[in-house]
């Protein structure tokens, strides 16, 4: 299950880093089993687990690098000053609302709040996704949902709501797989989780009716996620940060997943294998990032996750692998 997780995890993170216009390169060479021990240093826990669990198969072919995303012009222009983190850290007061928050950090949080807040440095997102769980026995389940978010705080966000706290307008609608079709969730996520916590309603096609889904934080099973993926875990790590004890590890050079495109123009079936993702469609580059541990507070139980790290682009803040 461990094992499943984490290539979930790096599967996420692989099809967020995708664009077309970076998809050129030549493969500069390949990890494997036989020379792992070569480049150990630039490879993440989960995926040193990989070689190990999958010495026959698993393999990471790493490209020429190809370009850099960058935030919009004008969210750089307005993020020149760092903000302050209050309320237990789980709230900021912003010079400019909409700017990435700590341009300069220096508290192992500051790179958490950049990378959450990140997503707001667009207006909007409207997309159609495909989630994939494959079984032990590698049989593929495959779900859609259809996704909208809206981010309030974005300077070119046009909105009703003058509650400033919040952060996101979230909906999702699961087209599939047919035990979850139907189902509609609606999140309205706020910035200070401390004096807000998130508000979520959902549809049920079975009860045709909406309730409000209080559990729809922390390590509750997300609905499309197979049973192995947590709210928390979504795009990398999603939430209040209260549970966890956060490090800064430092900048390092690592061979991370980027420019996926062949990954989203494959055929699913070609696309995984029983164990793990076919090496054939993933890209991994390296690329310097910024890499925070959090590791979970004592006294605070989860029978899922009791550590993470999050790889951050040095550029954008983004999650490249968690």
């Amino acid at each position: 299950m461990n094992i499943k997780k984490l290539i979930i995890a790096a599967l996420s993170s692989v099809m967020i880093t995708s664009s077309a216009a970076f998809a050129d390169g030549h493969i500069m060479y390949s990890v494997t089993a036989d020379n792992v021990s070569e480049h150990s240093s630039k490879l993440t826990p989960g995926m040193l687990n990989m070689f190990s669990a999958y010495p026959e198969t698993f393999r990471m072919d790493v490209y020429e690098n190809g370009g850099n995303c960058t935030i919009a012009p004008d969210i750089a222009a307005i993020s020149q000053t760092n903000g302050t983190m209050i309320n237990d850290n789980e709230g900021l007061e912003l010079p400019n609302a909409g700017q990435v928050p700590f341009p300069d950090p220096t508290h192992p949080q500051h790179f958490v709040w950049n990378y959450r807040m990140y997503a707001g440095t667009v207006s909007a997102v409207d997309r159609v996704q495909t989630s994939v769980t494959v079984k032990a026995d590698g049989s593929i389940t495959l779900g859609q949902q259809e996704t909208s978010i809206s981010f309030p705080p974005n300077p070119n966000t046009k909105t009703m709501y003058a509650d400033k706290n919040l952060f996101a307008l979230f909906m999702q609608k699961n087209l599939g797989p047919p035990r979850t079709a139907g189902t509609v969730t609606l999140v309205h996520d706020f910035i200070d989780s401390y004096m807000q916590p998130r508000k979520a309603w959902q549809y049920s096609p079975a009860t045709r009716r909406v309730r409000r889904a209080p559990d729809i934080t922390y390590d509750t099973l997300t609905t499309a996620g197979g049973g192995i993926v947590t709210v928390d875990s979504y795009g990398g790590f999603n939430g209040a940060q209260d549970r966890y004890d956060w490090s800064y590890e430092g900048k390092q050079t690592m061979i991370v997943p980027l420019n996926n495109d062949m990954l989203s123009e494959t055929a699913v079936e070609d696309t995984f294998t029983p164990n793990h993702p076919n090496p054939d469609v993933v890209r991994f580059e390296e690329r310097d990032v910024h890499i925070v541990h959090a590791s979970l507070k004592a006294g605070t139980k989860t029978p899922l996750c009791f550590k993470n790290f999050l790889f951050l682009r040095w550029t954008t803040w983004n999650a490249c692998l968690s």
